[in-house]
């Protein structure tokens, strides 16, 4: 490839095709135009440790297979089947307790606080392997699952409402710990901006081989209700006494038709007033008025 001019990459507005090497009349069918690449970063490796990362397809890769339930779609102009394909992490010589991993960096944050699931597939190699997911605002404030892989596809789960009980009592920390999650800084669900995937050697002797992810995904969107009302009363008792309240409530889950989320906690408020004429009870020639 060449250059020509003050070309610049981020200033794309035309492409031109053209055809050499040949003096009778061709045909080409031209089925799409794809700008590809990666978007996922490879972190240091351990001395003599090695990791690739590159993509498996169901055009291009004969060993390849989609996980289940995964289907291809079809371009809606042209019909043809689209592929469909994985991240591939292949690593080599991975020590024992060594872990490799990529990561990749989101342009806007992201807000997971509607969802209670975040699921994915990885198939597994023949090596016992754990695969490690970290999710949040940076290197230093993210949220960690943990999960021992098998050979061929795994569907796994990572409990968004458990993780985020590490930042809960002990109790619940406890039980969360005990899944697999863990927690580094301050991280929030509502503020995600990075990810890193990897691979755990949890066994004694160094491991080859490679993972497929594949359908990074959330689920079980909250369809809980939130409630909101408010009461006021307003009465006399004849011309010596009068009251007067009201009582608002929210819920955590209420929210507005312009608002993706409620507060995240519960708000009350109330207000009484009273009034009592004293005077109505004091002779009339006293000529008091209170108040």
């Amino acid at each position: 490839h060449s250059k020509v001019g003050s070309a610049d990459s981020t200033q794309i507005q035309f492409v031109r095709l053209w055809i050499s090497g040949t003096d009778t009349k061709t045909t080409v069918q031209i089925v799409s135009i794809d700008i590809v690449g990666n978007d996922w970063q490879e972190l240091p490796v351990g001395h003599g440790e090695r990791l690739e990362i590159m993509v498996k397809n169901t055009q291009e890769n004969a060993d390849y297979a989609s996980p289940p339930g995964v289907k291809q779609e079809r371009d809606p102009l042209t019909g043809v089947l689209r592929k469909e394909q994985s991240l591939v992490l292949k690593f080599t010589e991975l020590g024992p307790g060594h872990q490799v991993a990529v990561y990749r960096s989101l342009f806007q944050k992201q807000d997971y606080t509607n969802y209670e699931k975040m699921r994915v597939f990885v198939h597994g190699s023949p090596s016992k392997t754990n695969f490690l997911i970290r999710f949040g605002a940076d290197e230093n404030n993210y949220y960690q699952a943990l999960a021992p892989l098998r050979q061929g596809w795994n569907d796994i789960a990572i409990d968004l409402v458990r993780i985020t009980q590490l930042k809960g009592d002990q109790a619940d920390s406890l039980r969360a710990a005990q899944m697999g999650y863990s927690l580094k800084g301050n991280p929030s669900l509502s503020s995600i901006k990075r990810f890193e995937l990897g691979i755990i050697n949890p066994g004694t002797e160094p491991i080859s081989g490679e993972i497929w992810v594949d359908e990074l995904r959330l689920t079980h969107p909250r369809n809980r209700r939130g409630i909101a009302g408010r009461v006021s009363v307003d009465t006399k008792f004849a011309d010596f006494l009068s009251l007067s309240g009201n009582y608002s409530r929210k819920a955590s889950e209420f929210h507005g038709l312009r608002e993706k989320t409620g507060s995240g906690s519960d708000d009350s408020s109330q207000n009484l007033r009273a009034d009592l004429r004293v005077d109505k009870f004091l002779p009339v020639g006293w000529g008091v008025s209170i108040p």
